[in-house]
C-alpha cells in the first residue's frame, strides 16, 4: 500500500502558479550545506492548490547542517543584512523587467526566468535555507532541553523566550496604518492632508496583500475601506507579549532562542520580498505575456522553460499541456535536475513514489496540534485558501495552511486560528500571541478534515479541536 511515511508536505497553499516557486531549488543546494544529495524535491500542483514535498530524512538532515551553520555565525544582524540586500536586489530585477517597455519575447522571458533563478538563490542562501530547514531542529532541541520543567511553565517559557527582539515588517506596516486610523480620527476621513498620507502609504505598500496571486492590493480606495472599517471600534492597540522570565534556563537554551528569533525575522523579511516579486511575476508580467503570447492570463501564471519552448514550435501540444498543467501538474527539481508531469502521468507519477496528498479521514471528529497561544473558544469554521475574502464574520475561526502577514485583518476578526503548518515561531504563532487569540499550529491535517460552517471547540490548552456540529448544522 503506498504510503506517507517516507514523505514530508511541508507547505499546502493555494498558488496557481508556477513562478516564483519554481525558481527556490533551481541550484545546486545541497552541495551549499555539504550534502551528497538533496533526495526527492517535489512541487504540486493540484488545480492551483501547491503541494511541497520532501523525504523526511532528507529535510531532518537539511535542518540539522542549516543550525550548524547558524552556530557558527558570529552576527545574526550581519546574516540579516545580507539577507536583506540580496532580497532588495532580486525585487529590482522583478521590478525592472515587468515595467521596462522592451516587449516580451519567447527569448527575453526565458532570460529572465534564468536570472531569476541566480537572484532567487541567493535569497535562498542568505535567507529562506535557514527559516526553511532549522526551526522543526531547534524546536525539538529546545523542547528536549526544558523535558525537566512542568508542561505550564514549558510553555510559558516558549511563549516569553520566542518573540522577535524588534518588530517585524509587517508589524512595522501595521504600525503605519494605525497611524491613519488615528490621523481620520482626528482631521476626518475628508482631510487634503490624510488623503496625502494615504496615497503615500498606498504608494509605499500596494503589494502587501498580494502574497503569491493576490488579486487585492492596497490602492487608495481599499486603504479608504480600511481605515473606515477601524473607525467603527475602539482605537486599539496590540502590544507584544509581555510574559516574564519566571524561571531559569541554561545558555544553551537562551542561544536556542536568539536562533529562533532571527529565523522569525528572517522569514518575514522574505515574504516583505516574496510579495513584491510575486506582484511583479504574476500580476504586471502575466499580463504583458499573455497578451505578448495570446494565452489566457491563467496560463501565463504557469508557464515554465518546457512550456515557453513549446509555445513558439507546437501552438496544439502547448494547448493540451496547459490543459492538463493546470488540472494536475508535479515537477521533481533537485540540484539542477528537473522533471515535469502532466495530468494522468503527473498523478500516476506520485503513487509510483508512495505519496498521497490527502492523508486524513473526513470521519475524524477530533484533531490535535501544537499550541500557540492558550485559550479556549467555541465557533464557527472558515477553511480559507487564501485571506482574500470579504464574508468573514467576527468570531469565525480562521483554519488554513498557513498564515501569512496579509491575514493580519481576517485574525483580528476571528476567535482561533487552526493551521496546518508552523512551529513556534511561524506567522500564526507570533500574531496570535500578540493579539491574545487561541491558536493550534502543526495539526497537518486541519484543512482536510474541517469544513466550512463547521462548529467546533478549539481548546487551545490540550490542543485539540473537536467538532461539535458538521457544517453547523
Amino acid at each position: 500500500m503506498p504510503s506517507n511515511d517516507k514523505w514530508l508536505i511541508t507547505r499546502t497553499r493555494y498558488i496557481p502558479s508556477t513562478y516564483p516557486l519554481l525558481s527556490f531549488f533551481d541550484w545546486n543546494f545541497s552541495e551549499y550545506f555539504g550534502m551528497s544529495d538533496t533526495g526527492h524535491v517535489i512541487n504540486v500542483w493540484d488545480k492551483g492548490n501547491y503541494f511541497a514535498i520532501w523525504e523526511k530524512e532528507k529535510y531532518a538532515e537539511f535542518g540539522e547542517h542549516a543550525l550548524a551553520m547558524l552556530q557558527k555565525v558570529d552576527d545574526l544582524n550581519a546574516l540579516r543584512k545580507k539577507s536583506t540586500a540580496s532580497g532588495q536586489k532580486l525585487v529590482d530585477f522583478c521590478k525592472d523587467y515587468a515595467l521596462s517597455s522592451e516587449p516580451v519575447t519567447h527569448q527575453n522571458y526565458l532570460n529572465f526566468i534564468e536570472n531569476l533563478s541566480i537572484k532567487y538563490s541567493h535569497l535562498m542562501r542568505d535567507n529562506m535555507c535557514y527559516w526553511l530547514f532549522a526551526p522543526n531542529i531547534i524546536e525539538k532541541r529546545i523542547q528536549a532541553l526544558l523535558s525537566k520543567y512542568p508542561e505550564d511553565q514549558k510553555k510559558d517559557i516558549i511563549q516569553a523566550h520566542s518573540h522577535p527582539a524588534e518588530l517585524s515588517y509587517s508589524q512595522r506596516i501595521e504600525k503605519e496604518f494605525s497611524k491613519l486610523v488615528a490621523s481620520a480620527r482626528e482631521e476626518g476621513l475628508e482631510s487634503v492632508s490624510l488623503r496625502k498620507k494615504i496615497e503615500a502609504f498606498s504608494s509605499n505598500y500596494f503589494w502587501f496583500p498580494y502574497e503569491y496571486v493576490g488579486p487585492n492590493i492596497w490602492d487608495a480606495a481599499s486603504i479608504t475601506e480600511r481605515i473606515k472599517t477601524e473607525l467603527q471600534k475602539p482605537a486599539e492597540v496590540a502590544k507584544p507579549n509581555e510574559i516574564s522570565k519566571k524561571y531559569k534556563i541554561s545558555e544553551e537554551v537562551e542561544s536556542l532562542f536568539e536562533i529562533l528569533k532571527t529565523l522569525t525575522l528572517l522569514q518575514d523579511d522574505r515574504k516583505m520580498f516574496n510579495a513584491q516579486v510575486s506582484y511583479y511575476i504574476n500580476f504586471v508580467l502575466a499580463k504583458k505575456i499573455s497578451a505578448a503570447f495570446s494565452i489566457t492570463f491563467e496560463e501565463a501564471r504557469y508557464l515554465d522553460k518546457d512550456a515557453i519552448h513549446m509555445h513558439s514550435s507546437d501552438l496544439a501540444l502547448f494547448d493540451k499541456m496547459m490543459k492538463e498543467r493546470m488540472d494536475f501538474f508535479t515537477v521533481e527539481q533537485t540540484d539542477g535536475k528537473y522533471i515535469p508531469h502532466s495530468g494522468d502521468n503527473a498523478r500516476a507519477y506520485l503513487d509510483s513514489l508512495g505519496i498521497k496528498l490527502n492523508s486524513a479521514t473526513s470521519e475524524a471528529k477530533e484533531i490535535k496540534g501544537q499550541v500557540a497561544y492558550r485559550g479556549k473558544v467555541t465557533g464557527r469554521v472558515r477553511v480559507l485558501k487564501t485571506s482574500h475574502v470579504s464574508d468573514f464574520a467576527d468570531g469565525d475561526i480562521i483554519v488554513t495552511g498557513m498564515t501569512t502577514p496579509d491575514f493580519a485583518q481576517l485574525i483580528k476578526k476571528a476567535s482561533a486560528i487552526i493551521t496546518n503548518e508552523g512551529g513556534i515561531t511561524c506567522h500564526a504563532a507570533i500574531i496570535s500571541r500578540e493579539l491574545k487569540k487561541p491558536c493550534i499550529i502543526g495539526t497537518k491535517i486541519a484543512t482536510q478534515v474541517l469544513k466550512d460552517g463547521d462548529i467546533v471547540e478549539v481548546d487551545a490548552e490540550k490542543g485539540i479541536i473537536t467538532i461539535l456540529t458538521p457544517n453547523g448544522k
